[in-house]
């Protein structure tokens, strides 16, 4: 990043960062929902239909602030905790990230394949878990119509192993990725 703004997020030690966002951020969202929810509530008998509907959009998205906010404060925590170091089975823990999602992968009917012999490699195990679990939930949130049909892929490159997840989802664009 090459912002002031950014300038000035390299200076701001994690610990004051993950205090502001869990506390201070959230206090303020949850008074604005707050007052969402009270202003729908009181004034559905009164106000126009549009304006009702502007406000559960309005809803929906401090919901998601919410929801984001919690996500980056999990990944500053995680972040800021010493990464370890060992072997861990990417078989065990894509088994594991299906178990996570057992429920939804159920109702969905869902299909998940995987390539044979995942390797294992080396590397934090919890990190490698919730990065493969949080591909597995967003393939299953946004999966194209019909029955999501997920598979993990593996190749090897030189000394590194590659993976990847091909679902039947919209996907991304390259400009989307940068």
């Amino acid at each position: 990043l090459t912002t002031p703004s950014a300038a000035i997020l390299d200076q701001v030690d994690e610990k004051d960062l993950i205090a502001a966002l869990s506390h201070d951020f959230r206090q303020h969202l949850r008074l604005v929902t707050s007052y969402l929810s009270l202003a729908q509530r009181q004034g559905a008998a009164a106000l126009d239909p549009k304006i009702l509907k502007h406000l559960e959009t309005a809803q929906d998205h401090a919901v998601r602030i919410q929801s984001l906010i919690a996500d980056l404060v999990h990944w500053l925590r995680l972040r800021s905790e010493p990464m370890s170091r060992e072997s861990c089975s990417i078989s065990e823990i894509w088994d594991e990230a299906q178990q996570q999602e057992g429920t939804l992968i159920v109702s969905l009917h869902a299909h998940i394949t995987q390539d044979e012999n995942l390797p294992a490699v080396t590397g934090d195990k919890k990190m490698l878990a919730e990065a493969f679990s949080h591909l597995l939930r967003n393939s299953l949130h946004y999966h194209g119509p019909g029955v999501p049909r997920i598979h993990l892929g593996v190749q090897r490159e030189s000394m590194l192993w590659l993976f990847s997840i091909h679902d039947d989802g919209q996907g991304m664009t390259l400009p989307e990725c940068n």
